[in-house]
């Protein structure tokens, strides 16, 4: 169930962006799921979700990335098809800098890039719930999602984006934060 740029037809995000068609900020919705392109940097493509599946501890991070990455599931919850995780270079977590152009609360980082879609404002950092119902969110509220900076100083925070879209700080073992989905996509350009 793949759906982008209407008038073209095409069932695969890799043979889009080899087209030389895919710019910040293009949309596609693939199995229910709407994904942005959030950078683009040379042959490397770099997309978010839109929607975040589960919320858990910052420790978990890592294991639910791989089980995306494997299975394609969170739980009960099909996240990513086997035709785009085929595509897909590795799964990551932003970092404070890459989304917020500084490190407010985290550990000053270098060598980073700030993503260009992220350049727009609070607005295009807000995410929506898309998991399980749990006690602190339901479906299609918007929640703070995790970062992969680590809060300065703290030995147990970690950085956050705010449900409004501006950077925050939790205690690192918080379990109604979100886990956001990215990903890169390498390609060989025609």
């Amino acid at each position: 169930d793949w759906t982008a740029f209407p008038t073209m037809k095409c069932n695969s995000i890799k043979q889009f962006c080899e087209m030389g068609v895919v710019q910040v900020g293009s949309r596609f919705i693939v199995d229910g799921w709407w994904i942005t392109c959030i950078d683009i940097d040379g042959d490397k493509y770099y997309f978010s979700y839109d929607e975040v599946p589960v919320c858990a501890a910052h420790k978990d991070i890592e294991k639910i990335l791989k089980d995306i990455y494997t299975t394609g599931k969170v739980g009960n919850i099909k996240v990513m098809p086997k035709e785009l995780r085929d595509e897909v270079e590795y799964l990551f977590v932003p970092s404070e800098y890459q989304v917020f152009d500084e490190n407010k609360y985290g550990v000053k980082e270098t060598g980073v890039k700030h993503f260009e879609y992220f350049k727009r404002g609070d607005i295009s950092r807000v995410k929506g719930y898309r998991g399980k119902e749990i006690d602190s969110w339901r479906q299609g509220e918007t929640l703070p999602w995790w970062l992969s900076t680590v809060y300065s100083g703290s030995s147990t925070g970690c950085c956050n984006v705010s449900y409004a879209g501006n950077a925050g700080d939790h205690g690192a073992s918080n379990t109604s934060i979100g886990v956001p989905v990215c990903f890169e996509i390498k390609v060989t350009k025609k």
